[in-house]
């Protein structure tokens, strides 16, 4: 994304796909705009235009483009990002929209690896805080060893989403429970195994999401995969005895074993 145009969409506050329908419309397709931009009204998520902070993503995106070293120029920044913690960690607990994130990953690439004081990557805390599935699939797409990794509490992604992705900030409708199914398929996608994972506590995921009073479809997939994960692992271990057994047929029925005989 160029930095004219990232500083477009964050002056007029528009979706993506909204500002990709008005262009066909003036292209001449305003069937197309319509029910285009009717379907990303209703599945955009006004809130995250909405800052709970005092933060003016603008300025701080420009401030962003003249920084050549976050050690040497961290002091330009807004107060809220002069710690000595990750920019990118930072900006995603603030709740800085996608475009800022993104920008922040290609400016800064080292911060999509960076582990907190708790042993937590940039995609835990994206997944505690509800950033996007689109963003979510970046940040495993550059780390995919983050999709697998537990913190100082032994917690995974999946324990971050199922806990804490659903925070008071976001409303319990249709389109952040369908956010959080894609969110779960990618993270299930690179790391199968920990969608059965136990923290430091002895809580798994669904244990998480029950007592989060997650929305029953959300709860269902986790169960099917669950379900998918365990029947995988009994057909690679079938496969496995299968094959040790072969092997010891081979080895009886060689022509070496017939010789040593």
């Amino acid at each position: 994304m160029s930095f004219r145009k990232l500083i477009n969409r964050r002056r007029y506050g528009f979706p993506s796909g909204f500002i990709e329908c008005a262009s066909n419309a003036l292209d001449g397709d305003s069937s197309k705009f319509s029910r285009q931009a009717t379907q990303d009204t209703e599945e955009f998520d006004w809130e995250t235009l909405d800052d709970n902070t005092n933060v003016n993503w603008n300025e701080f995106i420009v401030t962003l483009g003249k920084i050549s070293s976050l050690k040497r120029d961290r002091a330009l920044l807004p107060a809220e990002f002069r710690s000595d913690g990750c920019l990118l960690h930072e900006a995603i607990s603030l709740g800085a929209p996608d475009d800022v994130l993104m920008y922040i990953c290609e400016r800064f690439p080292e911060c999509i690896r960076h582990e907190d004081k708790d042993g937590r990557f940039s995609l835990h805390i994206a997944c505690s805080y509800g950033c996007s599935p689109g963003f979510i699939s970046h940040l495993v797409n550059m780390h995919p060893l983050a999709a697998s990794a537990r913190d100082g509490l032994g917690k995974t992604p999946f324990h971050h989403l199922c806990q804490s992705y659903m925070s008071p900030k976001h409303k319990a409708s249709k389109a952040t429970v369908k956010k959080m199914k894609q969110v779960l398929w990618i993270l299930y996608r690179k790391a199968p195994g920990s969608v059965i994972v136990e923290d430091k506590s002895g809580i798994d995921p669904i244990e998480y999401a029950l007592e989060s009073n997650l929305d029953m479809a959300f709860i269902r997939d986790l169960q099917s995969m669950i379900a998918r994960y365990h029947a995988n692992e009994a057909k690679k271990e079938s496969h496995r005895k299968c094959m040790m057994a072969r092997r010891q047929l081979d080895k009886k029925h060689s022509p070496h074993a017939a010789f040593a005989a």
